[in-house]
């Protein structure tokens, strides 16, 4: 599952199996966070809110609107630079 670095595995030979077999799976991680005391990892929506001074965000909507881009693909690429200079 994207965004849990747990290894959870299931398979099945029909849909239904598949399914059952994939609950199963999921509900054995919940039981295994909950053993361990540790909070179940949750995916990544790709969404989130950024509270940043009003000058910062002007310059960065100028900057957005220079390039002919959105501020978001503005402010993703910006946030992809930098963590593309960290090593993974």
């Amino acid at each position: 599952m994207l965004g849990i670095r747990g290894l959870i595995s299931y398979e099945g030979e029909t849909g239904k199996h598949l399914e059952e077999d994939f609950r199963e799976a999921v509900d054995a991680y919940l039981a295994d966070c909950k053993e361990e005391g540790k909070s179940p990892e949750k995916p990544f929506k790709g969404s989130f809110n950024v509270r940043i001074s009003a000058t910062l965000h002007q310059r960065a909507a100028l900057l957005a609107m220079e390039a002919k881009t959105s501020l978001n693909n503005f402010v993703a690429e910006a946030i992809r630079f930098r963590v593309d200079k960290e090593p993974a």
